[in-house]
């Protein structure tokens, strides 16, 4: 028998003659497989190809194949008795349940991605939060040192304030305890500020 014979054979065996379906098993074009099927072509046969029609259907013999020695099916004779296609079943079991854990993990891996994603849109607005309460805190020391100074308050008393708006934003990070805008909490000094910004708000 003829390698392209043999190659028939296989087909006849797993795929109920449908050459298509081979070829959708081996993962190949189906004018390729028709081709190896004709004594002239059969010649470009590579041996990468026999190997991976062993792959896929381990039940072959390697030497059957190779060489057209001995059996085709290199199982066990019990096994031999079963109806076609039941025990190429059983060896498709195995690698649709590996087939099965990899979909599983590919899943697993997305979902990471969707969790990472959703984190970052979550640091985002944490920033665009934290930056508008800067700003408001911002407005806020201005708005009062300016009403402070248009009623003479005394200088002491706008101090005082002053520290007292600096000291409450700087526990969210907003300013450092001489009043310059910050963005970590931890960079806010311990000493309360003689004067938080030095003269007259304009």
């Amino acid at each position: 028998m003829e390698l392209y014979q043999r190659i028939k054979a296989v087909i006849d065996h797993f795929c109920n003659g449908t050459t298509l379906r081979f070829a959708q098993k081996m993962g190949a074009k189906e004018s390729t497989c028709r081709n190896y099927l004709h004594p002239q072509k059969s010649r470009a046969i590579k041996i990468s190809f026999l190997d991976a029609v062993l792959t896929r259907f381990p039940e072959v013999s390697r030497e059957w194949l190779f060489f057209g020695e001995g059996e085709m099916l290199d199982a066990p004779k019990d096994m031999l008795c079963e109806p076609k296609g039941v025990y190429y079943a059983k060896y498709c079991d195995e690698r649709d349940r590996a087939v099965a854990a990899e979909r599983e993990a590919l899943r697993a891996e997305r979902a990471v991605v969707r969790a990472e994603k959703s984190m970052l849109a979550e640091q985002k607005r944490a920033r665009e939060l934290a930056d508008r309460l800067r700003d408001q805190q911002e407005r806020i020391l201005h708005a009062v040192t300016v009403e402070l100074h248009s009623q003479n308050a005394p200088q002491e008393l706008i101090v005082r304030v002053q520290a007292a708006i600096i000291d409450y934003s700087a526990t969210a990070g907003m300013y450092d305890q001489r009043g310059r805008a910050i963005t970590d909490p931890g960079d806010a000094g311990a000493s309360r500020p003689q004067e938080a910004t030095g003269g007259r708000a304009t």
